[in-house]
């Protein structure tokens, strides 16, 4: 998780970032091979036509719509995709025949996962379920700037209490200067 949110900064507190990067992908590897055998068991053939352009699209799409970074955001975009794919069978029938065969199946399946993947970003930009950890971040973040833009003594709100609190009217220790400057803030002392 560190690594994600910032690798710059996971180094000096003793993360060793390259073998955590290894074994990630070590990892991912390992299960995307015993799902492969495990797909290979069920099928009891493999070819490269079961693997098209637009099976690697869908997952790709029932990602994005789902949300990156967090596994139940995705399950839910891939159950929600998957549902409406198998309604839009039922549909398209009614709407060729009204069209008399001009609109197709095929082009109104890639018309919907692309219209799936925008519709999810513009409305939910974290995800169908956002990770309440993302919350919190986002708004110790805004309290952090608020803080800064405060005179010292003034009032700022407090992200946990809901009033908020006295900042201090000392100058910040060394410490906390380097905490509250933004990435990549070098002071020369």
């Amino acid at each position: 998780m560190a690594i994600r949110d910032d690798e710059v900064a996971a180094e000096p507190m003793g993360i060793n970032t390259r073998n955590l990067k290894l074994l990630a992908f070590g990892l991912g590897a390992s299960f995307a091979g015993v799902a492969g055998v495990m797909f290979g068991i069920f099928q009891g053939f493999i070819s490269p036509e079961a693997f098209t352009l637009q099976e690697s699209v869908l997952v790709v799409a029932m990602v994005v719509f789902g949300g990156i970074g967090h596994i139940p955001s995705v399950i839910l975009g891939a159950v929600l995709l998957n549902v409406v794919l198998v309604a839009l069978r039922y549909v398209v029938g009614p709407l060729e025949a009204m069209t008399d065969g001009r609109l197709d199946a095929g082009i109104m399946r890639q018309l919907l996962i692309a219209l799936a993947m925008v519709a999810a970003k513009l409305l939910r930009p974290r995800g169908l379920c956002p990770r309440r950890s993302m919350a919190r971040r986002q708004r110790s973040a805004a309290f952090d700037q608020a803080s800064r833009r405060n005179s010292p003594g003034a009032v700022a709100p407090s992200p946990h209490l809901g009033t908020g609190h006295l900042i201090s009217a000392s100058a910040p220790s060394p410490v906390t200067a380097l905490a509250l400057a933004p990435p990549h803030t070098a002071y020369a002392r």
